[in-house]
């Protein structure tokens, strides 16, 4: 059987969510019912990715050393927790993502935070510490964002994209 590439749009647990006009709170009401049955929201959407990966491996047409996963805003967080846990994501591509939690926490105002935070990590990691952790697996980080969602220019290992151009060149170097 000649394997192709297989595409799997996942959509994340209580995703869409419901727009409440409030645009500082985030995925505030799905946070809290989460933690009301002792759970956390962005760790169990990283776990919805690895079990989007378990059933995409287990395919007979899929190449189990080939898979690759793509995560823009916020949904990169849970992209970056996943593939710190698992090395079957042989390449990410993460876009237009916060680049710090502690960011978060130094500034007065902030969006969809409840959607990334994880109770007692930013007391030791940061998202870099994440990307760490996956190396040397290739992480492509392009148009790092802040928490207000504004591209910031930051020293490190991350690609910014021209003001008109779109993903057609890096999906398609990403690829290859």
């Amino acid at each position: 059987m000649t394997r192709g590439a297989v595409v799997l749009a996942l959509t994340p647990r209580g995703l869409p969510r419901q727009n409440d006009h409030r645009p500082f709170s985030g995925d505030w009401l799905a946070n809290t019912r989460a933690w009301l049955i002792g759970r956390n929201l962005p760790a169990m959407r990283a776990f919805d990715i690895l079990r989007s990966l378990d059933w995409l491996a287990a395919r007979p047409d899929v190449d189990p050393a080939s898979i690759r996963a793509m995560a823009r805003d916020v949904a990169g967080v849970w992209l970056l927790m996943a593939a710190a846990l698992d090395s079957r994501l042989t390449r990410i591509w993460i876009d237009r993502t916060p680049h710090s939690l502690r960011a978060a926490l130094e500034r007065p105002l902030h969006e969809n935070l409840h959607a990334a935070v994880i109770p007692g990590f930013c007391l030791k990691w940061d998202l870099d510490n994440l990307r760490q952790a996956i190396s040397p697996r290739n992480v492509l980080w392009t148009d790092p964002t802040d928490w207000m969602e504004k591209v910031v220019p930051i020293a490190g290992d991350f690609r910014y994209r021209g003001f008109d151009e779109g993903d057609e060149r890096i999906l398609d170097e990403w690829m290859h």
